[in-house]
């Protein structure tokens, strides 16, 4: 019986992908002035975004971390570099975390229908948002376990995103990068045979301290 199973996990395909986007903050404050909006929209933040597989800055990139036909105990791991090439600096840097988990029908492809919880069995296992100084403004530490099973998951980080004050100056050379890595949970079963989860990254650069 152990041997049918461990066969099983080793053929438990899985496919995470990540789309990064990112999102253009304006001022905190209301402001009921439309031309100032627009103003400060075309001279103000401007947050671009890259990746080893796509270095140039740009609106977003995808598949950033990538993992595909995984078994329990695989590791992968990846970064996102942030720049501001506005003229106005940002101060706090807003994640949100979109997790959408597929499981798809037919005893063909899935040892159990309905399994929609893929993304609580995919660890974080370290996280780190650093200046290109190499100083730290942010890590895993800043995450909690929303749900109490021991471990930062990508469903802990869509539950509670994560916000970071720290400031973004203009500039091509001064960036941020975001750098995570992901294990599959060793103790995942069968179940999760065939499913998938894509998670998808917004962030929001915005001058409010």
């Amino acid at each position: 019986m152990k041997k049918k199973v461990l066969l099983a996990l080793l053929v438990i395909g899985i496919i995470l992908s990540v789309e990064t986007v990112a999102a253009l903050a304006l001022l905190d404050r209301e402001r009921e002035d439309t031309e100032g909006v627009y103003a400060c929209a075309s001279t103000g933040i401007d947050l671009k975004l890259s990746d080893p597989d796509e270095p140039d800055p740009r609106n977003g990139v995808t598949a950033t971390w990538a993992m595909e036909n995984i078994k329990p105990g695989d590791e992968t791991g990846g970064w996102v570099r942030l720049y501001n090439t506005g003229s106005t600096a940002g101060h706090r840097m807003d994640i949100a975390v979109f997790n959408a988990v597929i499981d798809p029908p037919g005893p063909e492809s899935d040892a159990q229908e309905n399994t929609l919880d893929l993304d609580k069995q995919m660890m974080i296992t370290d996280l780190q948002y650093t200046y290109c100084n190499g100083k730290r403004r942010a890590g895993l530490s800043d995450l909690r376990d929303m749900d109490g099973d021991g471990y930062i998951s990508l469903d802990d980080f869509e539950r509670q995103g994560l916000s970071i004050a720290a400031n973004h100056p203009p500039g091509k050379n001064k960036y941020y990068t975001l750098s995570m890595s992901l294990r599959f949970n060793p103790m995942a079963g069968n179940e999760y045979q065939g499913d998938q989860v894509t998670m998808t990254m917004r962030f929001t650069l915005s001058q409010g301290r």
